[in-house]
């Protein structure tokens, strides 16, 4: 009793000191809003991606973002290897299984996720009715997930994970979830990641954010900033140039 009380009690007590967020706002700016996923399919919004593939061997994420009404809406997805979910799982405490359970998460036989899984997760929501108007991806990361995006005809677009950058889209979401106007389909991933996230505010309120402790993962709430910066950079140049919102995004090297 008192290792799992150092390992589970002792750990959440001192990881809730030292997040940034206040998980209770995020919910009950969540709490506010009842829209289903067959429902938001239907609704015509233009939705951005962000993708965590950093480490393909560990936790791996999606999201999706879209704007509709003065709602900034979350849809986020995981995956992870079968073979080490067990092990992951005990030592550090990531409830894996309730979240595929739940549909949130899928699990690979292999011991490295198939970056075709995560490619076949956006062409089934696009199947299911969603608009995608922009992908954000870093080059760095996964070249054949790049590759299989294009060949499935989607918008993807480089966009590196800079600290500077990414500050922009951390504090959008950290703004809509204060104000109430954010929603994320009541996902424990993402209420889990954004428990972990520890930041430090640098010159000219710049953040940089990164996980509580390396047990612990913020893959889906990256995944979440990376769709929303994408929103916001694709928002930047619409007004900039006059585009129409159907017209295809510009100024980006799709190499």
């Amino acid at each position: 009793l008192r290792t799992e009380f150092f390992h589970k009690s002792l750990n959440v007590f001192t990881a809730a000191l030292r997040a940034w967020f206040d998980i209770e706002e995020w919910r009950r700016s969540d709490r506010k809003y009842k829209w289903t996923l067959a429902e938001l399919a239907k609704v015509p919004i233009k939705w951005y991606g962000g993708t965590d593939l950093s480490k393909l061997y560990d936790l791996t994420a999606a999201c999706l973002f879209g704007h509709y009404n003065g709602v900034d809406i979350l849809i986020p997805h995981c995956w992870f290897p079968q073979a080490a979910a067990v092990a992951k799982a005990n030592e550090d405490g990531i409830p894996l299984f309730g979240w595929k359970d739940d549909g949130w998460l899928d699990m690979c036989n292999d011991a490295v996720l198939n970056h075709s899984d995560v490619v076949r997760w956006y062409k089934a929501k696009r199947k299911a009715g969603f608009q995608f108007r922009r992908i954000g991806h870093d080059r760095k990361f996964c070249r054949e997930y790049y590759l299989g995006m294009k060949k499935a005809h989607f918008p993807i677009r480089d966009q590196p994970q800079l600290f500077t950058v990414k500050s922009e889209g951390f504090r959008y979401l950290e703004a809509s979830a204060k104000r109430g106007t954010l929603y994320y389909l009541h996902a424990e991933p993402m209420e889990y990641c954004v428990q972990n996230v520890k930041a430090m505010e640098k010159a000219d309120d710049m953040i940089m954010y990164e996980k509580i402790s390396p047990s612990q993962r913020i893959d889906v709430f990256d995944a979440a900033v990376f769709a929303a910066c994408s929103y916001l950079k694709d928002m930047e140049q619409v007004q900039q140039t006059g585009w129409f919102d159907d017209a295809p995004a510009k100024g980006d090297s799709d190499e």
